[in-house]
């Protein structure tokens, strides 16, 4: 698994497929007075209508016009507005004015018979209310007879009639920022944009602002990355605005263009898939990986310890059991023979998978064996295991009084160690198991003495089994207090010898200090 994902994040890596891409629209601030020249970053326009354009009937003009703000003030106290126009050189296009990289497409659309601007030195700055505003002019004019034109008009209905079957064509070249491409000369791609023109009206001005945006791209493709990158900038139009307005004959003019320096610009982003980005997911999945199969292998490792023990103390039978029924006709069993063999063959059909847990406390390992002599064993089986004389079981029974009190500290301070705790199923189940069963033994043992008794016997003495018990509680407790006085003989002897060996001491101490004085 580990390898087949290496394989396949290793793929996206050297096909920089898994790139974050990302764009962010931002708005430049005008206050510096930045002068942007869109032309070096490869922009062009052309335009014209739709057939020959007579100058008896119209013209173009293209003009580069600043307004400037001076010291001077007017009479409501804003300042003095210089503005200034400067005529740039129009041709047709053909196949040598048009900045376009593929002349055939340019043919091909109709654009090398459009009008374009041979002087390149226009520029852009700012917006209408600032210090500087620089902007490009488009205008189409009607004919108009003047003392400083030498052509001669044609008639204001035919030209009426010209420009209200005509179009007004525009065509530029934009770009856009191709997300897919990693050469850094082709990242930036061109294309002809001739989506606006105006149906053109005799009796109205046809306007379009035009706003060139100044774009940003960062670019992040190195393989081994530390936060280098490589940064362009291109011109983009994305955002126009058209409207109409009232023709005059003293404006003169039915359709302008304003090509303008636009304010919003966005900022792209894409950073690949990096080799430093690979190393931390593989190893991510390799942590992952390994916690879960420790998860798993502490899963299998803890149900086969458990089995284990399991096979140990378990007895199984493997084979059912027939019952003759003509056999079993002719005895008469008691009652109490009968419930013996059901509470063995329940034992012996205990199974593996009742418990989920292994203990492995002292505390937990004294009622597993508990559980397995006093629980799961026959009675076969708890007196081969009662030999064991360093049994827990045996120790709490043992002649020697001083370790029944050991092995009863021990199994308290046990018991101590779960006060607060929430105990397992497990452990719950072998602490009422013990005791369960060492009651249950109680009392079949007095079902037995009582059913050898008759109805007088019982209810004129006690059971054989309580004599026995009071006597074995009087054995023990003269053992305890012989062993008492024989531990209080002890420190009285200490005690005394510690205060002779002290006297002696003080003697001897005595004896030399009387010597040094001498």
């Amino acid at each position: 698994m580990l390898s087949g994902y290496g394989v396949f994040r290793a793929y996206y890596l050297y096909m920089k497929f898994d790139a974050n891409i990302s764009t962010i629209s931002l708005i430049r601030s005008m206050n510096d007075g930045q002068i942007y020249k869109p032309q070096e970053l490869g922009f062009d326009f052309a335009f014209g209508v739709s057939s020959e354009l007579d100058p008896s009937i119209g013209y173009f003009t293209v003009k580069q016009i600043g307004y400037y703000e001076t010291d001077q003030f007017e009479l409501n106290g804003k300042k003095v507005m210089n503005k200034t126009e400067r005529n740039l050189r129009l041709d047709k296009c053909q196949d040598k004015h048009f900045n376009f990289t593929d002349q055939k497409e340019v043919a091909l659309k109709g654009i090398s018979k459009y009008l374009c601007a041979i002087d390149d030195d226009y520029q852009l700055q700012g917006f209408f209310y600032q210090q500087n505003f620089e902007f490009v002019e488009i205008k189409l004019w009607k004919c108009q007879n003047s003392s400083k034109q030498a052509v001669i008009c044609q008639d204001s209905k035919k030209i009426d009639e010209y420009f209200e079957k005509e179009t007004f064509n525009f065509a530029f070249i934009n770009t856009y920022f191709d997300f897919q491409e990693y050469d850094s000369g082709k990242i930036i791609k061109k294309y002809i944009d001739d989506s606006f023109l105006f149906e053109l009206e005799a009796q109205k001005i046809k306007k379009l602002n035009f706003y060139i945006q100044l774009q940003e791209a960062e670019t992040q493709d190195s393989y081994i990355q530390f936060g280098q990158y490589e940064s362009y900038k291109f011109h983009q139009i994305s955002n126009e605005r058209t409207y109409d307005d009232g023709y005059s004959d003293s404006e003169g003019y039915i359709a302008v263009v304003y090509m303008r320096f636009d304010m919003k610009y966005d900022l792209y982003n894409r950073k690949i898939y990096s080799l430093l980005e690979y190393l931390g997911d593989m190893g991510g999945l390799y942590r992952s990986m390994i916690s879960i199969g420790f998860v798993i292998v502490g899963q299998i490792i803890k149900r086969m310890f458990f089995s284990d023990i399991m096979h140990k103390i378990y007895q199984i039978r493997t084979t059912s059991i027939e019952i003759d029924d003509d056999h079993q006709r002719g005895k008469k069993q008691s009652p109490i023979s009968h419930n013996e063999g059901k509470l063995h063959n329940n034992q012996n059909a205990i199974k593996h998978d009742d418990i989920e847990a292994v203990p492995s406390g002292p505390f937990q390992q004294t009622f597993s064996n508990l559980f397995k002599q006093n629980i799961l064993e026959t009675s076969s089986e708890s007196s081969d295991s009662d030999n064991n004389d360093m049994d827990t079981l045996s120790l709490m029974e043992h002649k020697n009084p001083m370790i029944r009190l050991v092995t009863y500290g021990k199994l308290k301070k046990m018991m101590q160690s779960f006060e607060g705790k929430k105990l397992q199923t497990l452990e719950s189940n072998l602490i009422r198991g013990v005791f369960k069963r060492k009651l249950k033994d109680w009392e079949e043992k007095i079902k037995k003495e009582n059913s050898k008794m008759t109805l007088l016997q019982r209810l004129q003495s006690t059971s054989p089994m309580d004599a026995q018990l009071k006597q074995k509680d009087q054995k023990r407790d003269n053992k305890d207090k012989k062993a008492q006085k024989q531990i209080n003989l002890d420190i009285i002897q200490t005690q005394v010898t510690s205060e002779n060996e002290n006297m002696t001491l003080k003697k001897l101490v005595k004896k030399r200090r009387a010597r040094v004085n001498l």
